[in-house]
Formats: C-alpha cells, sequence, structure tokens
C-alpha cells in the first residue's frame, strides 16, 4: 500500500512540475504554462475582488455653491434641468441637505413611488419654468443620459434583478456603502458611511439609459 501511495505522489509531483500547476492564455490566445505561486495568488486576488462588490463607494452627482443656494431658495421647483429642458436631476435631501434619493431622467414620467416621493417632499417635478438651470449632469462614476447598458454591466457587475418590458429594460443593484472618497456633504451629496445601504436602479430604452435611480441609506 506504502509503495502505491509513493508511486501516486511520485506521478503527481512529476505532473506539476511539468504542468506548472495550470495554463494561462497569452495576448495571441495560445496557452502559457504559469507557476503554481502565481495561479494561487491570481484565484485569491479574485476572490477578494469579487468580495468587494459587495462594499462600494457609491456614485453621485456633485453641484456647485450657487446651483446649490438656488436649489435651497423657497420659490425654486427645487430641481434641476439643462438648458435643453432634455436632462432631469432630482434631489430629495434630508435635513442637513444630505441626501436620500437622486434622479436622473429625461421626462416628467417617473415610477410611481418616485413621484409619491417628489411630491411629499415638495419637490414640484412638473414646473419646469422654476426649475434650476444647468449644464449637462454626468455623476462621479461617469452615468449620464444616454450611457450603455454595458457600462453599467461593467461598473456595477452582474445586476441582482433583470426586468424587460418591450424595448424597456430595468437593472438593479443593491451595495453596502465603503468609504474613501473626498466630498462635500451636506450640498445634495449622500452621507458616506460604511455599511450604509447604496441601492441602484437603471432604466434603459434600447440599452440606452434614460432613467438613474439612487438610494442612499441615512444614519
Amino acid at each position: 500500500m506504502k509503495v502505491i501511495i509513493s508511486i501516486i505522489v511520485l506521478s503527481i509531483s512529476t505532473y506539476l512540475s511539468k504542468t506548472q500547476i495550470g495554463t494561462s492564455i497569452s495576448d495571441s490566445g495560445y496557452p502559457n504554462q504559469i507557476n503554481h505561486q502565481v495561479f494561487f495568488t491570481r484565484t485569491i486576488e479574485t476572490i477578494h475582488k469579487n468580495n468587494s462588490l459587495k462594499y462600494l463607494t457609491p456614485d453621485f452627482f456633485e453641484i456647485d455653491s450657487s446651483q446649490f443656494e438656488k436649489f435651497k431658495f423657497k420659490h425654486s421647483a427645487h430641481w434641476f434641468v439643462t438648458k435643453n429642458t432634455k436632462s432631469r436631476l432630482y434631489f430629495v435631501p434630508y435635513t442637513d441637505y444630505s441626501i436620500t434619493t437622486a434622479v436622473l431622467t429625461s421626462s416628467d414620467k417617473l415610477p410611481k413611488d418616485i413621484m409619491d416621493l417628489l411630491d411629499s417632499e415638495g419637490i414640484k417635478y412638473r414646473d419646469i419654468d422654476n426649475a434650476i438651470k444647468s449644464k449637462d449632469f454626468i455623476s462621479r462614476k461617469g452615468f449620464k443620459l444616454g450611457t450603455t447598458k454595458q457600462f453599467a454591466i461593467n461598473i456595477y457587475g452582474t445586476p441582482k434583478s433583470k426586468k424587460k418590458n418591450g424595448d424597456i429594460e430595468t437593472l438593479t443593484w443593491n451595495f453596502k456603502m465603503k468609504e474613501g472618497i473626498k466630498y462635500k456633504d451636506g450640498r445634495l451629496t449622500p452621507y458616506i458611511l460604511n455599511g450604509l445601504a447604496f441601492d441602484i436602479e437603471l432604466i434603459f430604452r434600447k440599452n440606452q439609459l434614460y432613467t438613474l435611480i439612487y438610494r442612499y441609506e441615512v444614519p
């Protein structure tokens, strides 16, 4: 029995020395032999990368101080629109002007729960005349209207859910916040604290983004 085990161990050792544990694919598309230490290091790095997707520094939109002052003005409609009126940006503020929700869209035809939320917060989302005029909106992670579905998947990974109705597709993700970005809190930005929820809902028409909804948990 000991002789058989020795032969098996010797055979495996010989195989490993020849194959060096595994293969990788070169730039040319052909397999290369790799060292076992590199193989296990890469595997561990991949595991850490996959686990880190549960925690994410949240995305958000930044506005300048003059726009923020206009938002606080009582006669304002309390939302932003581009000069060509094709992009609309809504915030739901918390008590200190950090936010619980951000919505980027091309229309005032929003999901009912969002319309109800905006109504309850006194945000006149159909009052375009008193909306705050702004330049084009683009988030810290590069999201804007027209962003492709593939771009979103590249940033956020595999969606938690998908729902399709004709040429309309809705993708959702759920993360926990990770700190590590410098920003000016209390100015229509989220309160970023490790472990708070960051939920994402992106709605695409023909694979192009036309409504983005970010929800931020507050402590």
